[in-house]
């Protein structure tokens, strides 16, 4: 990668990539450190930006809205190793939607039963999720999973019907999933893998690879200088 300049962003000089394969599926998922030559910057533009809670999703916290030069700078720079690793060409054009800084605010009793279970963000298998870890402290990190009844790792829209039943069958002989975030293998979902979370850290996943936060008591928090705060960016590769 290389360091052209978008200020108020640089790489940091010691950024180092890595490749993982996650599950049976051996899905990409591409892990940076050392990011941001200063991490610094982005954190004094979250303490300055608006968090909301959030509505339209089953993100369970607040958010704000990230600034265009970080998103530009983000895709700048990824877009190239994600055409490579995920083999996309050829690639018309980037959109990037729904970038948001993201902090976990909500207790355990104030889930849904969607928001107690993994995710996925598309099922567009060009579309991926940008997440990079802002703040430093011992947060939780994020985990992926494989649908046990079905042995899903990704779903997409070939897979989305036959997810959803079973899914539902299994709660109706079951019960609901138990009101809490998951933070490891249950007998519906086997843990794969997990990232810890680390300042300065940039994670990279397809949005179809089931995942989620691993968070713990401790990351409930709306204080973006101090809270489990994320930079989250959804881009398709058209």
């Amino acid at each position: 990668m290389q360091n052209n300049l978008i200020a108020p962003f640089a790489l940091h000089p010691n950024i180092k990539c890595h490749l993982l394969r996650i599950g049976s599926e051996k899905t990409s998922v591409i892990l940076i450190d050392n990011f941001l030559a200063d991490i610094s910057v982005i954190q004094e533009h979250a303490r300055k930006a608006q968090f909301q809670q959030e509505k339209n999703t089953y993100y369970p916290g607040v958010r704000a809205m990230l600034k265009d030069s970080y998103v530009d700078f983000i895709l700048t720079h990824l877009s190239s190793i994600i055409t490579k690793t995920y083999r996309l060409e050829p690639v018309k054009a980037i959109a990037a939607d729904n970038c948001y800084f993201s902090l976990v605010n909500q207790p355990p009793i104030n889930l849904t039963k969607h928001q107690c279970i993994p995710h996925f963000d598309a099922l567009n298998k060009r579309q991926f999720a940008i997440m990079h870890y802002i703040n430093l402290g011992e947060f939780g990190g994020t985990g992926f999973y494989r649908h046990v009844p079905t042995g899903f790792e990704n779903i997409d829209k070939d897979n989305l019907t036959k997810y959803c039943i079973t899914r539902e069958e299994h709660e109706l002989k079951y019960g609901l999933p138990y009101q809490a975030y998951i933070n490891g293998s249950t007998e519906e979902f086997t843990l794969l893998g997990k990232i810890t979370y680390k300042q300065n850290r940039l994670v990279i996943y397809p949005g179809t690879l089931l995942h989620s936060g691993l968070i713990k008591p401790s990351d409930l928090s709306k204080n973006s200088e101090t809270g489990r705060l994320t930079a989250n960016i959804f881009a398709e590769f058209k």
